[in-house]
């Protein structure tokens, strides 16, 4: 009598679930990546905003001190970074828009932050 193979199928049970599992564990992970960038680059965009109001409002600041700031606080983070100061006699406003890098880029990479100060002055 000779004895006859008997044939398992959980070996494939077991792959077809690591198949799904896989590629939805390393979804999320890049996921997780892609927030991180988007909200470090928020916060390099908002501090950016910050400095140019303040370098602005500064007696004595020369022209384009706040765009100069804003580029320095930046620096490689974000691209496409664009400045825009308006400035009154008492009050700064400066708006910076600029795109972070991520891997799927469905809106959510575009950035704009607006900061405001007052202009210092001497009193009397």
């Amino acid at each position: 009598m000779t004895a006859v193979p008997v044939r398992s199928d959980r070996g494939q049970s077991e792959s077809l679930q690591w198949a799904v599992i896989v590629p939805a564990l390393l979804l999320c992970v890049l996921g997780l990546v892609q927030a991180g960038v988007w909200l470090h680059g928020r916060q390099v965009i908002h501090s950016a905003a910050a400095a140019a109001a303040e370098a602005e409002s500064v007696v004595g600041a020369r022209p384009g001190s706040g765009e100069q700031a804003a580029r320095q606080v930046a620096g490689a983070g974000v691209v496409d970074l664009a400045v825009s100061v308006v400035r009154s006699p008492s009050r700064v406003d400066v708006t910076v828009t600029g795109r972070v890098p991520v891997f799927l880029d469905v809106g959510q990479g575009s950035l704009r932050a607006v900061a405001g100060a007052a202009v210092e002055g001497a009193s009397r």
